[in-house]
Parts: structure tokens; C-alpha cells; sequence
């Protein structure tokens, strides 16, 4: 599980992409052995920290619970961040992938036009963690609309240098 969630972080390049990338495939290859008592602790959890680390996980599971879980999430009141993060563990799960990661995009591109820097922040790093050729395109947007610059290139350019290496794709950014 730490292996899966340290994957999801920019510093996952300090160190070294192909354990990072082994014990993230761990994860989408036994992750499915934990939903039940993910998704119950989802329930249980009172710390927004917690939830966002329990949805990332779910994501991970690469298992249809927790895909039809989180999708019915959605449904009833959620907050905006969690909203997102839930965006970025379907598109991970694979459930309409382009579709989320889309609506992420989405989301940076508010986030820029209101100049607000967390939703634009948050959402470029969630984005840039799906590990799904669906959504390659939508994260190839981030540095064609120049909608990454700065620190937030600094931290969204491994994250997509990762996914090349992970979906063995030859992009330069």
C-alpha cells in the first residue's frame, strides 16, 4: 500500500522509477484483496487525509467494488477535492478513463481562468497520476495549453515522465 501511494507523489523520482514502478504494479495485481476492508474504512474514516489516501488506494485495486463504490460516492454530497480524487481513482481504475481525466482537465482549466491555485494544483497532480493510455491525452493538454508552469511543472513533470515509463511511452516534456 505505501509503495502504491508513494507512487502517486512528484518525489517518487527521488527514488529509484523502476521499484517505485514494481511495488505500484504490486498494488493494481493485489489491491483487489483489500477493497472490502477499504471501502469499510472509507465509511469509518473522520480525517479528509485519510479518506483521500483510502480513495487513491481504491483506485489502485484495479477491482469493479471499488469502481461502482466510488462512482456511487459521487452521487450523493461530496466536496469539491474529494470530488476530484475521485475523478482521478476511477480514471485510474479504468472506469471511463478519458472521461475522467477529462473532467480533471476541466478543472485545472477553471482552476487557471478563476486563478485559483489549489483547484488548478490539485487537479494537474491528480491528472498526472493515472497510469491509463485513455487519458494521456488530457494530460498532454497540461503543457500544450501551458497550463503547468513553475513549481507546479516541476511537480506534474515527473509524474508524467513516470506514466511514460509506466505505459512505455515516448514523450518529452
Amino acid at each position: 500500500m505505501v509503495g502504491y501511494l508513494d507512487a502517486l507523489e512528484f518525489g517518487c523520482f527521488l527514488a529509484s522509477p523502476k521499484r517505485v514502478l514494481q511495488q505500484r504494479r504490486a498494488w493494481n495485481r493485489q489491491g483487489y484483496l483489500y477493497t472490502a476492508r477499504l471501502l469499510s474504512s472509507l465509511e469509518r474514516a473522520s480525517l479528509a487525509e485519510d479518506k483521500w489516501a483510502l480513495i487513491a488506494l481504491l483506485g489502485g485495486t484495479h477491482d469493479d467494488r471499488a469502481a461502482l463504490a466510488l462512482r456511487n460516492m459521487l452521487s450523493g454530497p461530496v466536496g469539491a477535492e474529494r470530488t476530484w480524487r475521485i475523478y482521478s481513482a476511477l480514471a485510474e481504475l479504468g472506469f471511463y478513463s478519458k472521461y475522467h481525466a477529462e473532467l480533471l482537465l476541466n478543472e485545472v482549466l477553471k482552476g487557471r481562468a478563476e486563478k485559483t491555485g489549489n483547484r488548478n494544483w490539485d487537479c494537474a497532480l491528480l491528472l498526472a497520476t493515472i497510469h491509463q493510455p485513455e487519458a494521456v491525452w488530457a494530460q498532454d493538454q497540461l503543457y500544450e495549453q501551458h497550463l503547468v508552469d513553475g513549481g507546479l511543472s516541476e511537480a506534474v513533470g515527473p509524474l508524467l515522465q513516470f506514466r511514460d515509463l509506466a505505459l512505455h511511452l515516448k514523450h518529452v516534456h
